[in-house]
Order: C-alpha cells, then structure tokens, then sequence
C-alpha cells in the first residue's frame, strides 16, 4: 500500500445550506431519490399517549426541494429499542430500510431476542410500507449493511458473535424469502459496509480495533471472497464507522477514522484509500486529515471523493464541528475542506453520526446536532 498525505488548497465548496429537521437519536442514513431530494431515515424517541417513552421508532422524512424546507415525514411501528437504519432506494425511488430491534415490540417488552427488521415502501412517501422480520437471534447483532442490486431486490450482510457473518439475497421487494450464505470467519467485524459492482457482485468493508480490510466476493453468493488488508486500526465503532463506495469501473474508494500513535499522543486521522480495480492488489492510502477526526461518511461524485465528519479541538471531549471536505480527484491529490456547522449545544453527543449522498454534484449530510437531526445541503 502507497501511503500519501494530501495538501489543502484554497478552494471552497459552494455554500453550505443547514436545516433543523426534528428530534432525533443517534444514527442516520440518507440517499437522493429520483426527484433529486434528500430521503433520510433514522432514529427518534416514540411517543406514547402523547408522552415521552422508553420506546423507539424508526422515522423516514423525504425532502420535497433541495433546501428541503417541509419534508414529508413518516414514523414506523415502534419496538423497545432500535438499532440504526441503513437506507437503500429502488430505481422508482421506494425506499428500503434495514434496522435493528430488541425487545422487539411495545406490547411484547418481555422478548429478549435480536432481529434485523427490512421495510420496503410502496411509493417514495411511503404512504405504505411492509414490515418484515429478516433475521431473528438470541445473540446480538453486531453489525449489518444494506445494498440494493440492479433488478430492485435488496441484498444485506450482517455479523453476529454467534453465528458469524452472513449475507443475505432477498427474492422479493419485502425480503419474505431468501438464501443466505455463510461467509468465512475472518469477514467479520464491529462495523461494516456493503457496496456492489454493476454486476452486483458484493464487496464489504469491514474494522476492528486490531485492522481495517475488504472482502471482496466472486460472484453474487460470495462463495469464496478474497481479503485485501489495509492494517489500519479503526478510531470508533458507531454506525458506518467505515464506509465504502464503488467508482463507475467498479474500483472500491474506502474512508474512515483510524488511530495513528506516531506522535506518542493517540488521535484519529480520516484515512482514504483507493483502489485501482476490483482486487485492490496494490491500493493508494491518502492521509486527508491528521488530527482528531470523528466518526466520517463517504459518497462519490462522478467518481470524486466527498467526505463528511466530526472535527473535534484539543483538550475537548467529542467534535465541535461538521465539515465536508471534497477532493480534486478520485485519488484526492489536493482537496476544499469547509465547515459545514459548529457551535454544538452541551448536550452535543460523543458523534455526529452522518450520513451522506449524492446526485448530480447535489450533496446532502444528515447529523445529529445535540438531539436533533440536520439536514446540511450544498452544490459541488
């Protein structure tokens, strides 16, 4: 692996424009339907009766314009406790969540199980949707992805202490049959991130705090995937702790946050690493930013690098600001880097937990800002 560090240029993003969406918890994931607006689900407190509960739901708002001044919003059945959801759309724009529960629903608080929910909208508003159970543990469920392939039917993977690492093809839109193919024991992980080629062949990116790897599959079942390891630890294991994306020649782009001792004071610096082709066999490791980076997510713009994540400040617990940072080009040679919100309240979490997508040079970062979700949207 070639290791680069990348110089700053003085380039600026187009204006970054913020929105206060509603109470949220932490974790979000978002993507830009066909209309070219931001369609993002995560993870809100339910209420009960009018009143705050220990309940959870998981919550969809679909933007009606790119500022994104009154979306439609659209809350889920709620369970005990949820896990992050993991969005993917079908081509006509029906989202697909992906989430996780425990204590699975609020009139049965006495089930102690896990599961992996997948909901599957019948138009872009989800005006309705099915709900169904795709995975049901007694262990818990440690991490997952979510991918949708190009005949509209989603494919996920997801790890589980227990039971090890499987990949899931769904037959139909509400995923009610599938196969499942168990994956060799070293493609596991405590956060992982599934993209596919453009013959949906799957490749997962996967962190531990001892490495940092892809597993990339042979054919759709990943009956004999190949690792390629990058050696780096991961800093932080909140959702999308790695994150992968895949260039129009089907070449892995990877970016996280990972732990670099070299000065004798432990920090994160945000890592981008890109491959020349599907194998990876010789990849370029870009150090983007060398201090106190936090949680990051990836998106491509016509193959180009965008990165958001949390920048914290020395001697100060958690990140103080939002940035997003754009390369020049797909091996990020020279980068813009901009702040997209700062100023975090006292209830500011360890995280900002962002999510990001992109279409036609449109980008949209979905975050939590104290207990909010925001909604930070801007033009390349």
């Amino acid at each position: 692996t070639t290791t680069t560090t990348t110089t700053t240029t003085t380039t600026t993003i187009a204006p970054i424009s913020v929105r206060e969406i509603e109470p949220s918890l932490h974790g979000s994931s978002t993507a830009i339907n066909p209309s070219g607006n931001a369609v993002v689900a995560h993870v809100a407190v339910h209420l009960v009766g009018g009143a705050s509960s220990d309940f959870q739901s998981v919550r969809l708002f679909t933007c009606n314009s790119a500022a994104c001044e009154t979306p439609s919003l659209k809350e889920f059945a709620p369970y005990r406790s949820c896990g992050p959801p993991d969005i993917a759309l079908h081509a006509s724009g029906n989202p697909t969540i992906l989430f996780y529960v425990s204590n699975f629903h609020v009139t049965d608080t006495a089930d102690s199980n896990h599961y992996l929910h997948l909901i599957y909208c019948s138009d872009a508003l989800c005006s309705a949707s099915s709900d169904t159970t795709v995975v049901a543990l007694e262990s818990s469920i440690d991490a997952y992805s979510l991918a949708m392939r190009s005949n509209g039917l989603p494919v996920f993977v997801y790890y589980s202490t227990v039971g090890g690492t499987k990949l899931v093809t769904c037959f139909d839109v509400s995923c009610s049959s599938s196969s499942i193919s168990d994956l060799p024991h070293w493609v596991y992980a405590m956060t992982m991130d599934l993209t596919l080629t453009s013959e949906n062949i799957p490749v997962i990116a996967l962190g531990t705090f001892d490495s940092s790897w892809l597993a990339v599959c042979n054919d759709e079942a990943c009956t004999a995937p190949t690792a390629v390891y990058f050696g780096e630890k991961l800093t932080y294991f909140v959702p999308n702790s790695i994150n992968i994306a895949m260039t129009g020649g089907d070449a892995p782009v990877v970016a996280f946050a990972a732990v670099d001792s070299s000065s004798g004071t432990p920090h994160s610096t945000l890592i981008l690493i890109v491959c020349n082709d599907l194998a990876c066999a010789s990849p370029l490791k870009r150090v983007v930013r060398d201090t106190l980076v936090y949680d990051t997510a990836l998106t491509l713009s016509n193959d180009i690098p965008v990165i958001a994540f949390g920048l914290g400040k020395l001697s100060e617990l958690g990140p103080k600001s939002l940035r997003v940072i754009k390369c020049a080009d797909v091996t990020c040679s020279t980068w813009s880097d901009q702040e997209a919100d700062n100023d975090p309240p006292s209830s500011y979490p360890d995280y900002v937990y962002p999510s990001i997508a992109t279409d036609n040079g449109y980008i949209a970062v979905a975050y939590s800002y104290g207990s909010n979700m925001r909604l930070a949207t801007t033009n390349l």
